[in-house]
């Protein structure tokens, strides 16, 4: 007996899922069921595609905020380790906030 999926269907498994591995098993269980209800010998991509599109989480693309906030978090790294302003920003994730300090050479007494 050979692999239940096909190269192509492995592929498209690991896109649609994004590699999440509760995704991977929700789509691949809905892929095998039409592939058994069809009464083909191996899941193809087309089986995987039909059963990403029945499954809601697999429709969401990108989430735009946590990836802006890594682009701000990103561009603020880059600005404080260049030493500008001489300003130490500190992400607060679960507020989403950042924090600014505003540091002095020498320390004042």
């Amino acid at each position: 007996m050979g692999n239940a999926f096909t190269w192509w269907a492995e592929h498209a498994l690991w896109r649609v899922s994004r590699g999440l591995p509760r995704l991977v098993n929700i789509i691949a269980a809905k892929a095998m069921m039409l592939a058994y209800g069809r009464g083909a010998q191996q899941v193809t991509r087309r089986h995987v595609m039909a059963a990403a599109r029945d499954t809601l989480a697999a429709r969401k693309g990108v989430p735009i905020v946590p990836l802006a906030w890594g682009l701000v978090l990103l561009g603020l790294t880059a600005a404080a380790a260049a030493g500008w302003d001489n300003t130490l920003y500190v992400a607060d994730l679960k507020s989403r906030s950042v924090i600014v300090y505003r540091l002095r050479y020498p320390p004042e007494r």
